[in-house]
C-alpha cells in the first residue's frame, strides 16, 4: 500500500529539478490550482526567487506587489466566507484551504503567476504604494477572522 505513494514520492523528487530548469513564468500561469499545489510542495527558494524576478521585470514598480496584494485579500476572503457558510449550513467546505494544510509556497506562486489588472498598471507608483499598505492592514484583519473561523470549523467538523 505504502509502495505507490513512496514511487511517487521518488518520481516527484527526481523530476523536480529538470522541471524546474524548464519552469517559466508562462508555464506556471497556465497551471491549475491543483498543479500549483503539486508545484509548491517541491519547488526550491531559488527557482521561486527566479520566476519572481522574471515577473517584476514584466511590470512597473509595485504592480506585482500591490496585485498579490489585492488576489491575497480576496483569497483570505473567500475562505472567511466559505469558513462561516460551513459553520452555518453545518456542512463541510469542499474549498481545500480548509479542510488540508496548504503548502507554504503556495501564495508565493500565486503572486508569481498573478497578471496585474488594468487598474493596478495605471496607478502611479506613489498610489500604488498607498493601496497596497492599505489592501495590506485590510487582509491582516481578515486571516485574523479566518483563524478564528477555522478554529470553530475544526471544532466543529473534527470529529467528522
Amino acid at each position: 500500500m505504502k509502495t505507490p505513494n513512496l514511487t511517487a514520492a521518488i518520481f516527484a523528487f527526481m523530476s523536480a529539478p529538470s522541471l524546474a530548469k524548464d519552469l517559466t513564468l508562462e508555464k506556471v500561469r497556465g497551471m491549475s490550482d491543483d498543479e500549483l499545489y503539486e508545484l509548491a510542495e517541491t519547488l526550491s527558494s531559488e527557482d521561486e526567487t527566479r520566476l519572481y524576478q522574471q515577473a517584476r521585470k514584466e511590470f512597473p514598480e509595485g504592480a506585482l506587489a500591490l496585485q498579490s496584494a489585492i488576489e491575497k485579500f480576496e483569497k483570505r476572503n473567500g475562505e472567511l466566507r466559505s469558513c462561516e457558510n460551513a459553520i452555518r449550513i453545518g456542512e463541510k467546505s469542499e474549498l481545500r484551504a480548509l479542510n488540508e494544510r496548504e503548502p507554504g509556497r503556495y501564495f508565493e506562486l500565486l503572486r508569481i503567476t498573478s497578471v496585474p489588472t488594468d487598474n493596478v498598471l495605471d496607478m502611479t507608483l506613489e498610489e500604488r504604494t498607498i493601496e497596497a499598505r492599505e489592501v495590506g492592514s485590510q487582509t491582516n484583519k481578515v486571516v485574523r477572522q479566518v483563524r478564528e473561523c477555522m478554529r470553530k470549523y475544526r471544532k466543529k467538523f473534527e470529529d467528522r
